[in-house]
């Protein structure tokens, strides 16, 4: 009976930890995507800092052109020679392209819709 016992305890622990660190993460801003705004209402842009930040300054964003996100693809390295666009290369992120994936997504189905209200005879 106490090696069940223990064993599950061992197991909440883990448990327990885990969630307490993926908290942690996410209380402190630490997401890599939490660096990426994307505007519905300016589609042509997202932002992203340009420059490093502490906690007692506000953080600045920058809008750059939509292409510039992801432009080398999901974990796509840059050029050596190139500088990059954003503050620790969050633009170039798995996340961020699948985030840019999904933000024309809904953009592209947003004008659909729009167009084939706009078509329809009433």
């Amino acid at each position: 009976m106490r090696t069940k016992s223990s064993g599950s305890l061992t197991i909440s622990s883990f448990v327990g930890i885990i969630g307490f660190l993926l908290c942690l993460d996410n209380v402190h801003g630490l997401t890599e995507n939490s660096d990426i705004v994307l505007d519905e209402s300016r589609p042509q842009v997202f932002y992203c800092p340009t420059k490093a930040w502490s906690e007692k300054e506000k953080k600045i964003l920058t809008a750059l052109p939509i292409e510039r996100l992801c432009q080398y693809g999901p974990g796509g390295k840059r050029p050596l020679n190139s500088a990059g666009d954003c503050y620790n290369d969050v633009d170039e992120t798995p996340i961020a392209c699948d985030e840019k994936a999904r933000f024309l997504k809904r953009l592209k189905v947003r004008q659909e819709t729009e167009n084939l209200v706009n078509t329809k005879d009433f």
